[in-house]
């Protein structure tokens, strides 16, 4: 399938996804403003995307690079290397917060950062686990 079109399904699942959580929060009843923020994000983010989508494939040209640069392997090395160093720097924030929550003396915030990191860790483990079986 072109790289493309899955993307362009990617950003409709994605739009439907952010459909579907403001709907929820619409006909639930709840005053969550977090769940119709998250689903509003969601709906621009990919309608912008899609947008973008269209254009490229609208010309050519434009979509012969594009799916060049996506399968270019130096690209695809640094995308994987600024996603490891982007999850370093953000599991240092994460400790660093810890660590500021824990002198002020808020231990709830402490027990739901610190749950966030293993659930971090773990998935990343675990994805770390499944490619090296897999490849």
């Amino acid at each position: 399938m072109n790289l493309i079109k899955r993307r362009r399904i990617y950003y409709l699942c994605t739009i439907f996804l952010g459909l579907l959580l403001v709907g929820i929060s619409f006909f639930a009843n709840t005053d969550n403003v977090y769940i119709i923020g998250l689903g509003c994000g969601l709906c621009g983010g990919s309608g912008a995307k899609l947008i973008q989508l269209r254009k490229i494939a609208s010309d050519p040209e434009s979509a012969r690079r594009f799916n060049t640069r996506q399968s270019e392997e130096r690209a695809v090395f640094l995308a994987n290397k600024s996603g490891n160093i982007m999850y370093l720097l953000v599991n240092l924030a994460e400790f660093t917060a810890i660590v500021v929550f824990m002198f002020m003396g808020n231990s709830k915030i402490i027990n739901i950062l610190s749950l966030a990191v293993f659930v971090q860790l773990f998935v990343r483990a675990g994805i770390m686990w499944y490619l090296n079986k897999k490849y």
